[in-house]
């Protein structure tokens, strides 16, 4: 009874096998999809290689070439009004500093009395000079004697000379008491005020030629090897004005190379304003939006749908409709592009052009 119960099970479970098997080939083939593979939309562009002055942002330091520009003191004497403070804009032949009238007039009498003092001397001394040399002649007098007195002839002529040159100057440097500006100068700093005594050389004004200010920037030392044979085309521009290269360091500095630029009189010293650097025109080079860039080395083409990729070099930048734009070497003529950024572009991946520019 126990072998009939096993072999009945047996038979049990090779039907149901048996079953399973026929039911799986025996069902319906299930119909292939149609759907077709996905492409990514994208938009591009045909590259049309040219001429283009490149563009970089700059931040330009207004500083000044040279020790600057400063007025002083011709004489000692009291100052009766400064009408100038920081900050103004005076031309050239503008009253600075208005000093005591009496003070030129001592600062003359004391030069004059100076200069009749060794002409006085001078005439003593050659009136010495020769009774020592009528001595000399009598056996009275050494040549020692004499050689003593025309020595100091030729100093105190010397001296003469020198105080005559400074009356002159003096005389120039009183004849007006008010002074006035040599020069165009933006004044910085007024070290004076009224009522208080000044000395002969003490610095009263000081300030600028707005000629002697430049805009000053740095560039990176592998933009400046790019330009470095072609200085004379560069500038600088705030969008309406254009600032002319003027001169660039002897040596390049870890930051880079120092560059300076030609500024109007709307720059003032020590501000710091953002231009545009114009970089010589590049030849047979492709503006694109950045979008178009991977890697900083690449872009795509799209040829019959399939993107693939193109090896490109970075020359510059424009700006063209308020945006920045790339200027790339090494991109086919009339070859699409994609501007589309997508994460996922590798060569051979799928996509549909939807929208296409010239």
């Amino acid at each position: 009874m126990k072998l009939f119960k096993g072999f009945l099970a047996l038979v049990i479970l090779a039907a149901a096998v048996g079953g399973f098997v026929w039911l799986k080939q025996t069902r319906p083939t299930p119909p292939q999809s149609s759907l077709p593979s996905k492409s990514w939309p994208v938009a591009v562009v045909t590259a049309m290689p040219g001429e283009y002055v490149p563009v970089r942002e700059v931040f330009a330091d207004v500083v000044l070439l040279g020790s600057g520009w400063q007025l002083q003191a011709p004489f000692a004497a009291w100052v009766r009004a400064v009408p100038v403070k920081p900050g103004d804009q005076v031309q050239v032949g503008t009253s600075l500093v208005k000093l005591d009238a009496t003070d030129a007039v001592v600062a003359r009498v004391n030069a004059e009395a100076q200069v009749a003092q060794l002409e006085a001397k001078i005439a003593l001394t050659r009136q010495q000079l020769k009774a020592r040399q009528k001595l000399a002649r009598q056996k009275l007098a050494g040549e020692l004697d004499v050689e003593t007195f025309r020595q100091q002839l030729k100093e105190l002529q010397v001296q003469l000379k020198q105080a005559r040159a400074q009356l002159k100057q003096v005389q120039r440097d009183t004849a007006e008491p008010v002074l006035k500006a040599d020069a165009d100068v933006r004044i910085t700093e007024v070290k004076v005020a009224a009522g208080q005594r000044v000395n002969v050389g003490q610095t009263l004004v000081m300030g600028y030629r707005p000629e002697d200010v430049r805009y000053q920037v740095v560039l990176p030392e592998s933009v400046w090897r790019q330009v470095e044979t072609h200085l004379h085309e560069l500038a600088l521009t705030d969008g309406v004005h254009q600032y002319a290269f003027d001169r660039a360091a002897e040596q390049v500095s870890p930051l880079g190379k120092t560059l300076w630029f030609r500024a109007d009189n709307t720059a003032r010293l020590g501000d710091l304003r953002k231009l545009t650097l114009k970089l010589p025109p590049l030849t047979d080079v492709v503006a694109l939006p950045y979008s178009a860039l991977y890697g900083e080395d690449h872009v795509y083409l799209v040829q019959d749908g399939i993107l693939h990729r193109q090896p490109v070099q970075w020359r510059g930048e424009i700006r063209r409709d308020g945006k920045t734009w790339a200027l790339l070497e090494g991109v086919p003529d009339g070859a699409q592009v994609m501007i589309t950024h997508l994460p996922n572009a590798i060569d051979g991946l799928r996509v549909k052009v939807s929208a296409a520019n010239g």
